[in-house]
């Protein structure tokens, strides 16, 4: 399963019957926890690049909005969305370590 297309793949195959181990939903879960437990460095990087850019004075909103007050609502909203990507790697670690416990039970009768 590629890195950057697990959760595309997983869409796909779990639509077409594709997911047959249980191993594959660990691994993409896997993968989305990784990538969401980076989001709040991410996120706080951007809001701390929107303030230095509207200090400076190169940024303004397209609507005639002062920089600074974009800047600060950016921030805002950067910050509520740092707070849910916390709780959402924390829920994804959860299913991982399910999923990681997870194996197939072999054919039924």
């Amino acid at each position: 399963m590629p890195g950057r297309g697990g959760g595309r793949y997983l869409n796909y195959a779990a639509m077409h019957g594709g997911v047959t181990e249980p191993a594959t939903v660990a691994a993409c879960v896997g993968e989305m926890c990784t990538a969401v437990y980076r989001l709040p460095q991410l996120l706080s990087l951007l809001g701390d690049w929107v303030r230095t850019e509207a200090a400076a004075g190169r940024l303004a909103g397209d609507d005639g909005l002062p920089g600074w007050l974009l800047a600060e609502s950016a921030r805002a909203v950067l910050g509520e969305a740092m707070e849910h990507a916390d709780a959402l790697a924390r829920c994804l670690g959860v299913a991982h370590s399910l999923a990681s416990a997870a194996h197939s039970a072999g054919p039924t009768s």
